[in-house]
């Protein structure tokens, strides 16, 4: 009798007495018989028609005769789709159990709000929670499911708010017709608001009325009389107490938390994990294995994304192995020792728990096998999984549009447009597509692929660019839209209107069109040109955004490798390399290697180059004048300088001098009490020089000696002069102090640096400072807050703000003056930026007390009507969604006719 026969003959015998039906493991177990082959037989088994299984997990088998179908017709019947949910019945009951009560609560069930961090899996609870309303007949099977992330529009408000409620005719300039929003479109169904913490106040009190009364009306309407019969579903990953209103949250009666990766069951990780190796499998038609260890570190370097992050880990993963599967073997084994450091390092995050570490072995034993076939895999019960199907389509066509069409509406100049659609498309792209074509879900045709390569090369010659694999995949995708659905014409209203043919991407554009209907037969309308060039426009204003790159190169192996991997993985920056060199390496060959690691950088505009031994001190300057690129460097490398310098390229964004200079005295995150200079038992001090010793000087003084505390350098004193004083006096202190430094109006013109100060209240003075002085010095949040300037604000405040605690404005205020400079595109405003600060903080303090004032100058009108003044209505938003208070129309003006004039 062959296995076959023997696994059918048990499976009757079994199914006498349990007539549920048997599973894969009992059957395995009672024969005596690996798992894989009975699995295996049991496939064969249902093709011949021999045996039939259930729906739902986990799969059970029985003999398919009259009797039998019969029994199991119940079992066949269509599934609760939470039952398909991995943790359903463990780690998920409590959240399952309430969105089911959500549901089916009479009569419309109730208005829900799902939490959690990115990559929890709130999209596909929303879907399932749709599924299960048609499963109970809550809804109809038609009904819609509107889908809308909110930070898709969060740049702009008022558009925002009229794409969910839409807009009434002569709402604004521009409105010409009524046009409706997602609310109507989801009547009789649900809308599911993602990111909905994006939605401005004004945005979250019409959502909070059309929930209390089910009624709404148009932007624009006076009267809320239009009706629309909804079950409402919103998700956030902030914490919804801090980032709505709470009239909102009061009206949201359900609130599920999703938890994090790290807190499901030991079993629930492994059956994610099993499951994306089982799309894996599928994908690429082989048979997967991996071991226990390689199962820790993938789940262990996934807790920072969450399920998300295991995903795409996992294909990563499986990419690696596929491309090194030289033999074309059948079955690829994934081993620990194969993985890459960045990914082993991730076993280092799991919890040091027994009972947790005794849980995963449990769940999984010592290895994960998945064939292709498995027909215990959860893809054989969801026949609707498309395991080809891209989980970011990448379609930017209704985003362009209304995004477009709005600013027309507005009457936005061409070169506002420009400037906010390319970012705004950039911020789209970032969320959604892979960085990198090692990633193997990113299903883009090798044709196309290929076509792009050649397009990349033709491009970068036209328009004089490199552009890297980022612009690959994106153009990619972009690219494989058109070719896959070259029937479809799609127009657009606005291309006659906004004049894409001024772009300087336009002729690379028509390059494209031409290039794709030689090779694929394509013809693009112009329309789609237009398309095409703001894509390409966006795409190269992102390729136009370098960074600094730092360099690690030590002797000995994986010493560098080690240390650029822990920096990688606390900051999650990927603008750092390493290059690992043999102890008896001669110092030609490691500039060799470090000039190879430069030259395979793409995106730079500088090098930091951190190196462990002083012989490799001059190789910067040889290497800067055979790679044509400013390179500095620094020897003693350790880990916290690798981890700091990284940082500071990251979030400072100050030049590589400043950052340069910056570590000079860095020596770890503990080194606060470093002793900068031998001084020869005098006390060390530092010179604060002004017009005269009283008033600004005495708040210089206070000034200096806050920073000094803050820095934990109490030992340094501060001493003031006047300026008509210091010829008399500055010998004496010098043989009576150990002076560091001067700050202040003149320059003492003695051995000592001296920062003016003017240039004190700034970044660069701030960085000279602390490489003087040393210690810790307070972090700004942006390089364009200078922490000094921040504090004197701070203290030159205290004196006239009442109501408005100055620490906890300012640093806000400062916020919303970087945000217009961007958004304005305006120059550093240098010492100006204190005044700027002082007069907004005093505007809120007047919006508090109710004290208005007129803005009557002659430009008024002018400066109403413009495009600019809806830029600071905009941050104006921002800035009354985390102060409370709104600055009014007149006191914007003031603060704009500042701002452009400066």
């Amino acid at each position: 009798m062959n296995r076959k026969q023997k696994i059918l003959n048990l499976l009757i015998e079994l199914c006498k007495t349990n007539p549920e039906g048997i599973t894969t493991q009992q059957l395995a177990e009672r024969l005596e018989i690996s798992r894989p082959n009975v699995s295996s037989d049991l496939n064969q088994l249902i093709r011949d028609g021999s045996v039939s299984k259930t729906n739902g997990r986990p799969v059970c088998y029985f003999f398919r005769d009259e009797k039998n179908l019969v029994e199991h017709s119940k079992i066949n019947h269509p599934q609760d789709p939470f039952s398909y949910l991995i943790g359903y019945k463990g780690s998920l009951k409590k959240q399952v159990s309430q969105a089911k009560a959500a549901v089916i609560y009479p009569p419309n069930g109730l208005h829900t709000l799902l939490t959690g961090d990115t990559g929890v899996g709130k999209s596909l609870f929303a879907s399932l929670m749709y599924n299960y309303a048609i499963f109970e007949g809550r809804l109809a099977k038609d009904a819609p499911f509107i889908i809308f992330n909110c930070a898709d529009y969060a740049s702009n408000p008022q558009l925002l708010v009229s794409h969910i409620f839409g807009y009434a005719k002569g709402a604004f300039t521009g409105a010409t017709k009524e046009k409706m929003g997602l609310i109507s479109e989801a009547n009789e169904g649900m809308l599911f608001l993602d990111e909905v913490h994006r939605l401005p106040p004004e945005g979250q009190e019409m959502i909070f009325y059309f929930m209390d009364t089910g009624t709404y009306g148009l932007l624009g309407e006076t009267k809320r009389q239009r009706e629309a019969k909804i079950f409402l579903l919103c998700a956030t990953t902030e914490d919804p107490n801090s980032a709505l209103l709470s009239t909102f949250l009061r009206r949201i009666p359900i609130k599920i938390n999703l938890p994090t990766l790290a807190n499901r069951t030991p079993e629930d990780q492994i059956e994610l994990l099993r499951f994306s190796l089982e799309l894996e499998a599928r994908k690429i038609n082989r048979k997967l294995s991996m071991d226990l260890d390689s199962a820790k570190a993938i789940i262990g370097s996934s807790f920072s994304g969450n399920v998300g992050k295991l995903k795409s880990t996992i294909q990563s993963v499986c990419a690696q192995f596929f491309m090194e599967n030289k033999q074309h073997e059948e079955h690829l084994s994934i081993t620990f020792e194969a993985l890459s450091s960045d990914i082993k390092i991730g076993i280092f995050n799991l919890p040091r728990d027994n009972v947790y570490l005794a849980g995963l072995q449990q769940a999984m034993g010592d290895q994960i096998t998945i064939a292709p076939d498995d027909p215990d895999s959860v893809l054989e019960l969801r026949p609707d999984i498309d395991i080809n199907k891209h989980d970011t389509p990448f379609q930017v066509y209704d985003f362009i549009d209304d995004k477009i069409e709005f600013m027309l509406e507005q009457n936005f100049s061409d070169n506002d447009i420009n400037r906010f659609i390319t970012t705004e498309i950039n911020n789209y792209i970032a969320c959604r597509l892979p960085f990198s074509c090692n990633q193997i879900d990113h299903g883009i045709d090798p044709n196309t692929m290929a076509f792009c390569q050649s397009i990349k090369a033709e491009l970068e010659l036209q328009l004089n660019k490199k552009f890297s694999e980022g612009f690959l995949v994106s153009l990619g995708y972009h690219l494989d839209h058109l070719i896959k659905n070259k029937n479809q014409s799609r127009t657009n209203i606005w291309a006659r209107r906004y004049q894409v043919n001024k772009l300087e991407e336009y002729q690379s554009a028509l390059t494209v069109k031409k290039r794709l209907n030689h090779v694929f037969n394509v013809l693009i309308s112009n329309d789609e040109v237009a398309y095409l060039t703001i894509l390409l426009a966006s795409l190269v204003l992102r390729e136009r955004e370098k960074q600094l790159h730092v360099i690690v190169a030590t002797h000995g192996e994986k010493i560098a490798t080690n240390m650029v991997d822990i920096a990688k993985t606390l900051l999650a920056e990927n603008n750092i390399s390493a290059v690992d060199m043999p102890l008896d390496i001669r110092p030609n060959k490691a500039i060799e290697q470090i000039k190879q690691k430069i030259n395979a950088t793409v995106n730079t505009k500088g090098i930091l180059l951190l190196v462990d031994m002083g012989s490799l001190l001059q190789a910067g300057e040889i290497i800067s004048q055979d790679c044509h690129i400013a390179i500095r460097t620094l020897d003693m490398v350790s880990t916290p300088l690798v981890i700091e310098a990284l940082r500071r390229t990251v979030l400072l964004d100050a030049n590589l001098d400043d950052i340069y200079f910056g570590l000079q005295h860095f020596r770890g995150y503990g080194a606060n009490n470093r002793q900068v200079l031998s001084t020869g038992g005098k006390p060390l001090a530092v010179l604060a020089i002004c017009s005269s010793g009283e008033g600004i000087a005495k708040k210089l003084q206070l000034f200096l000696r806050s920073v000094l505390d803050e820095m934990n350098r109490k030992d340094i004193q501060v001493i003031t002069l006047a300026v008509d004083e210091m010829l008399g006096n500055i010998h004496h202190l010098m043989t009576e102090y150990q002076l560091l430094l001067s700050v202040g109006v003149i320059d003492p013109d003695i051995d000592i640096p001296h920062i003016p100060l003017s240039q004190f209240f700034s970044p660069q003075g701030e960085l000279t400072f602390q490489t003087i002085v040393g210690g810790n010095f307070p972090v700004a949040s942006t390089a364009d807050n200078p922490v000094t300037l921040t504090k004197l604000s701070e203290q030159y405040l205290e004196e006239f703000l009442v109501f408005l605690n100055p620490k906890k404005v300012v640093p806000i205020v400062m916020s919303f003056i970087h945000q217009l400079k961007e958004q304005r595109h305006f120059d550093q405003f240098g010492t100006g930026l204190l005044n700027i600060c002082v007069h907004i903080c005093l505007a809120l303090e007047r919006s508090l007390r109710n004290e208005t004032i007129n803005y009557n100058k002659q430009n008024r009108e002018q400066y109403l009507l413009s495009p600019a003044f809806s830029v600071y209505q905009l941050v104006n938003v921002d800035l009354e969604k985390k102060l409370g208070i709104k600055l009014s129309e007149d006191e914007l003006l003031y603060i704009m006719d500042m701002l452009e004039n400066q």
